[in-house]
């Protein structure tokens, strides 16, 4: 899920949710190459994997900064085309 609010100013903020659930027989690598405990039963360790990610949530903003044609700040030059400041998303 994700919601954005963008405003007049040029501020525009961003959150997103993801809920996952990975699983996986607990084999200390992703590619299957570990040995399973029970060799009889390879499914009994079925369940939550090391990486599992339930619950991420992300938010991160950018501003337009009032710089070139048809902003607040106009020099004549082109090169002021269009600036954004903001923080990169993290996860």
């Amino acid at each position: 899920m994700t919601i954005t609010k963008q405003t007049k100013s040029g501020l525009t903020v961003r959150a997103n949710y993801t809920l996952s659930n990975a699983l996986d027989d607990y084999l200390s690598n992703q590619n299957n190459a570990g040995f399973y405990s029970n060799s009889f039963h390879p499914g009994v360790e079925y369940g939550p994997s090391s990486y599992d990610r339930k619950h991420v949530f992300n938010a991160y903003y950018t501003y337009e900064l009032p710089l070139g044609p048809g902003h607040a700040i106009h020099t004549g030059n082109s090169s002021t085309g269009s600036w954004v400041a903001g923080t990169p998303p993290a996860s």
